[in-house]
């Protein structure tokens, strides 16, 4: 009598196997595992890229500050090619058009970092200081000194960034 009440299932009804199963999540485990790895690459690269795009930038502006106060330079320290010190004057507090107040301003390597007054403001580089007197020749008399150029690189996961700008001291 209970076998007449239990209609018999054909084969095609009776649903999936454990094996059935076990082998679709593997294929849908092995699948989502590509998707996440390729995710994590792909974020990895960004924040690679991201890193290594902070760092151009800083560069930029550390070089952009540097050769902005070279060329208003009226006095030139010292000139190695790990040291470039300088005078420049700032600010007309009279109002005659002239400025009246001097800074000394200092740019040095220090155990590959570019300091600007003792504080760091690129860390892990190689920077270089050229100097050209009025005919364009390299110089190393502070005196002589016409144009001041300089190239600074650093090295991110693998990459070397390198960049160069040469000035005009207009003021000598």
């Amino acid at each position: 009598m209970l076998g007449t009440l239990i209609p018999s299932l054909s084969r095609d009804e009776r649903g999936f196997s454990i094996l059935e199963l076990m082998i679709v999540i593997t294929l849908l485990a092995s699948f989502f595992g590509a998707v996440y790895e390729t995710v994590i690459v792909g974020i990895r690269s960004a924040d690679s890229a991201n890193d290594r795009e902070t760092i151009r930038i800083q560069m930029m502006k550390t070089l952009d500050l540097l050769t902005r106060e070279a060329s208003a330079a009226y006095h030139v320290d010292n000139s190695t090619s790990s040291r470039f010190q300088f005078d420049m004057r700032i600010g007309d507090t009279n109002g005659d058009g002239a400025a009246e107040n001097q800074n000394n301003i200092n740019y040095q390597v220090v155990s590959g970092s570019l300091q600007r007054a003792g504080v760091t403001i690129l860390s892990s580089a190689t920077v270089t200081f050229t100097y050209l007197d009025t005919n364009g020749n390299a110089t190393s008399t502070a005196g002589n000194v016409r144009v001041m150029q300089v190239t600074m690189s650093k090295t991110v996961e693998g990459e070397t960034l390198s960049l160069s700008a040469a000035t005009r001291l207009r003021n000598l």
